[in-house]
C-alpha cells in the first residue's frame, strides 16, 4: 500500500482518488510502478471554444464526463475566461492560433509536462467566407485550409498519445 507520507505534499486517499487538502483539484490515481506514482488528471480539450460549436461542445461534454479539467482553445482569450464558473470542471484557458505551429508545439510541450488522461478531444477550431471561390484571396483560401484541416490533424496527432481505452474525438 502507498502511505500519503511519503508524497511530496500531503495527500489524503479517497475512494479511487488522492485529493489535495484544502485544494478542489482531484488527481486520478494512475499507476503504481517502481515505486514512484504517477498520477493524471482527466481531461477533455475543446478547439475553437471561443464561439459557436466550440463553446456549446464545452457546456456538453462537461454533462457528459466526470472531468477535472477543460482545456479550452482559441484565440479570443476574453470569451474563454467567460467560460470559468459556467460548467463543473475546472476551465484551463489556452490563448493560441492553432494556424500556427507554434500553437501545436505549446499544446504538445503542456501535454509532455501534465501528462493528463484526455477523455475526449473536440476539433471545434474552423472559419470560413461567403462567396464566390474567385472572389476569395488565396491568403484567405489556404488559410481556411490551414486552421479547417491542417490543425485539426496536428492537433489531434499531438493528443492522440494521451488518450486511452474508451476516449473519444
Amino acid at each position: 500500500t502507498v502511505s500519503a507520507e511519503y508524497l511530496p505534499e500531503v495527500f489524503l486517499a479517497s475512494g479511487f482518488f488522492f485529493e489535495r487538502p484544502g485544494c478542489h483539484q482531484r488527481l486520478s490515481f494512475y499507476s503504481y510502478q517502481f515505486g514512484v506514482i504517477i498520477f493524471s488528471m482527466n481531461i477533455a480539450i475543446v478547439t475553437g471554444a471561443s464561439s459557436g460549436m466550440g463553446r456549446d461542445f464545452v457546456s456538453a461534454v462537461d454533462q457528459e464526463y466526470n472531468l477535472d479539467e477543460i482545456w479550452v482553445i482559441a484565440r479570443r482569450e476574453d470569451r474563454l475566461k467567460a467560460l470559468e464558473g459556467t460548467v463543473k470542471a475546472k476551465i484551463r484557458p489556452l490563448v493560441l492560433d492553432l494556424s500556427l505551429n507554434s500553437s501545436i508545439d505549446t499544446i504538445g510541450a503542456l501535454l509532455e509536462k501534465e501528462r493528463p488522461s484526455v477523455k475526449i478531444l473536440v476539433n471545434a477550431a474552423g472559419y470560413g467566407v461567403f462567396g464566390a471561390f474567385t472572389d476569395n484571396t488565396l491568403e484567405e483560401t489556404t488559410g481556411i485550409i490551414d486552421l479547417n484541416d491542417k490543425s485539426l490533424v496536428a492537433v489531434t496527432y499531438t493528443v492522440l498519445p494521451y488518450m486511452k481505452e474508451n476516449s473519444a474525438i
